[in-house]
């Protein structure tokens, strides 16, 4: 049996697509996945820190597999690293199964798929999130934290989301005209505070939220001007902590119970409206 890598880097939302697609990659073509979770500055927490243990997993970057590339077949929508490799674009497939097709057609044992978004491929299936399990706890605390059943979710990105793209004022005023009660979830606490000052909002008590690297940096930097803690130049003066991560997934949790309010295109309200979509 052939093993695949399913790379998962980036923030929560990343990590969960590039997850869920692995993962189907696999059903169709009976491979054994092994999951490549590291822990970095954009996602602190690691895998079995989020998820019940279902499948093989480390806490690899990409830096760690440099060494043994050639024994690999790569998927990557990124040649972060400028690996001298052949590398195939997820991209250049248009279903799951010439994916399947093509790692069985390679010599190797060893596969890779890394890619941060969600293809879209005419024979993708995503039930199989259903069967994908938050350890238990996240469920207990939205259970006894949850009074509503019928609220309307609103997720707004600030810190490192590009400036304008989420329409805040206009947000609030529909929130604060309308007669429902509405969940609100930031990685800000600055603006669930704002919201919460409204009688029909709730929201988590979140104790950790997404800090600056450097104070001395906006949010986005040219590339380079900070890195992490293994050199790597950034593009994103944040630190999500282990904490902040994991208390960001009650809050996904809530916001997949909800009539969830279309605010952006962020990939953490994707995968909220996924969950929501797949109950």
């Amino acid at each position: 049996m052939k093993n695949l890598y399913i790379h998962c880097d980036g923030g929560f939302g990343n990590r969960f697509n590039a997850l869920v697609v692995g993962l189907l990659i696999c059903e169709r073509g009976k491979f054994n996945p092994i999951i490549s979770w590291p822990s970095t500055n954009v996602c602190r927490a690691f895998y079995d820190d989020i998820f019940e243990i279902q499948f093989e997993f480390n806490s690899n970057r990409l830096e760690d597999y440099s060494n043994s590339i050639d024994e690999f077949e790569f998927i990557m929508h990124d040649n972060q690293l400028s690996w001298n490799a052949s590398i195939n674009s997820p991209y250049s497939f248009s279903t799951i199964h010439q994916v399947v097709s093509h790692y069985n057609n390679s010599s190797k044992d060893n596969l890779f798929y890394f890619n941060n978004l969600i293809p879209n491929y005419s024979d993708i299936d995503l039930s199989l999130i259903c069967e994908l399990k938050f350890r238990k706890e996240y469920y207990e605390i939205v259970d006894n934290f949850l009074n509503f059943e019928n609220y309307i979710g609103v997720h707004l990105r600030a810190t490192d989301f590009p400036q304008g793209s989420v329409n805040f004022e206009g947000i609030y005023d529909n929130v604060k005209g309308s007669d429902k009660m509405h969940f609100v979830c930031s990685d800000s606490l600055e603006v669930e505070n704002k919201f919460n000052e409204l009688d029909n909002v709730f929201t988590f008590p979140k104790t950790s939220y997404v800090e600056k690297i450097d104070d001395s940096f906006d949010w986005r930097v040219v590339r380079g001007q900070i890195k992490d803690e293994m050199k790597k130049p950034l593009s994103f003066n944040v630190e999500r902590s282990s904490e902040s991560v994991k208390q960001s997934i009650v809050d996904l949790l809530v916001l997949s119970k909800s009539d969830i309010m279309k605010t952006s295109n962020s990939t953490f309200l994707q995968t909220a409206q996924l969950l929501k979509l797949l109950k």
